[in-house]
């Protein structure tokens, strides 16, 4: 198990990291993940956090981006984990709240948010590429993910994890890389990772998930890795037929 997720990861870091430097365009076209729940866990504490996003907003109104996205980026920092109420009982984390009210900004507004905080951003995912280290690149993602380096620093925790073989944060990263920025043109590498991961655990059911979900524009789309070239479909195709002769070779249960 663990050589065919050696194999596979030279694969699927080449994809990950082949377009690892591109400069991310955020717009509306991404899709943001938003968590909605229905309970008051970690409600408390979270009013200073409402203080400084109605200021934001009132900043953002008056046209003062620069201090409307400081506070932004604060209460992410500070609240991220907590969340607030959006409408009667109906909660919303804050660090998605706060991302949504990134990408709503006008262009002037999330250009200075990126003229801001894309330095701190690209200077902790430098830090996270030299250590090898996951979890700075997840922290790089889930404080900056509306910029360049924050998706820059998802994808590569992605391709970390899968080369240590631990098949289910690179999943679970890999459907988060999906939720936010769906299947845009830097998507083959987790792609790619979701199918290895979900063929390695066995799972057919997400595997014709997967190939459903997508468009036939998607599936057509070549993947080529030095002498390795095939369509994203074809991929599948090939990971579910594994699995059934997996399946069909298993032996009867005794009567």
């Amino acid at each position: 198990m663990k050589k065919r997720i050696r194999q596979s990861a030279f694969f699927v870091l080449a994809l990950l990291l082949a377009v690892g430097t591109a400069r991310a365009q955020f717009g509306s076209r991404f899709r943001q993940r938003t968590d909605y729940f229905t309970s008051k866990v970690q409600i408390a504490g979270s009013r200073l956090a409402i203080q400084n996003l109605e200021q934001a907003k009132r900043d953002i109104d008056n046209e003062e981006f620069a201090a409307a996205v400081r506070l932004i980026q604060q209460t992410i920092d500070k609240y991220g984990n907590r969340a607030i109420e959006v409408e009667t009982n109906r909660y919303v984390g804050i660090r998605d709240y706060c991302n949504k009210m990134i990408l709503e900004l006008p262009k002037d507004g999330l250009l200075a948010y990126q003229r801001q905080f894309t330095p701190y951003a690209e200077n902790l995912l430098q830090q996270g590429i030299k250590d090898h280290d996951p979890m700075v690149l997840r922290d790089v993602f889930y404080r900056y993910q509306n910029t360049s380096p924050g998706k820059v620093a998802l994808r590569t925790a992605i391709s970390v994890h899968f080369e240590n073989g631990q098949l289910d944060p690179t999943r679970d990263l890999a459907l988060l890389y999906r939720s936010v920025y769906g299947d845009d043109e830097d998507s083959l590498g987790p792609l790619c990772a979701m199918i290895f991961t979900s063929s390695f655990l066995g799972k057919k059911d997400e595997l014709l998930e997967l190939k459903e979900s997508l468009s036939a524009a998607k599936l057509q789309q070549s993947i080529e890795v030095g002498s390795e070239s095939r369509t994203l479909g074809a991929l599948l195709d090939y990971h579910i037929r594994s699995l059934d002769s997996v399946h069909a070779k298993k032996p009867e249960p005794a009567p």
